[in-house]
């Protein structure tokens, strides 16, 4: 989507998994993985249509009472939110590059692959163990949400990566 005030583009690249389904109305693309999606997309549709004004506490509160396995990414012309379940079933990676946000299912098809460089550290990391460390992937610039994470990007083009989700069995 094009935001002609700041000039950003923002987008979901399902890549080849059908898990994935969009659902379209007036003013936003809502991408989501998971079971019920039906029941989900109704859900949030319900929930933020009956505010006047998004932000990511709103979108933090509605994603906490979702108690399914899940992937989210919502797109409207003035913000963006996209978080994965506790144990993040469904895998988001995003970049920003310039004035662009992109997302996708899959870490490949975001990747540019004469441009993007591989991360040193990460690398380091995968040969030892098999897996990157934090949020970050094999190519530099490349993200992905961790799990009880939320981003959320606002209409001035602020970036919040915040967990709504933390373990804790000792409570």
């Amino acid at each position: 989507m094009l935001n002609e005030k700041n000039i950003y583009v923002k987008k979901f690249i399902p890549g080849n998994l059908n898990q994935w389904k969009l659902y379209k109305n007036n003013s936003s693309s809502v991408w989501i993985a998971g079971d019920n999606l039906d029941k989900k997309y109704n859900y949030l549709i319900k929930k933020i249509s009956s505010y006047k004004k998004i932000n990511k506490d709103l979108l933090r509160t509605l994603v906490q009472n979702i108690d399914d396995h899940f992937g989210l990414v919502y797109v409207t012309k003035n913000w963006v939110f996209a978080a994965v379940d506790c144990i993040r079933s469904y895998p988001i990676f995003w970049k920003k590059s310039k004035n662009t946000y992109v997302f996708s299912a899959q870490a490949k098809n975001i990747v540019n692959k004469s441009m993007d460089l591989i991360d040193d550290s990460q690398l380091i990391a995968f040969r030892m163990s098999g897996y990157t460390i934090d949020e970050g992937t094999l190519w530099k610039g490349v993200k992905n949400l961790n799990a009880g994470n939320f981003i959320f990007i606002d209409e001035k083009n602020n970036c919040f990566i915040e967990n709504y989700f933390t373990y804790t069995p000792w409570k």
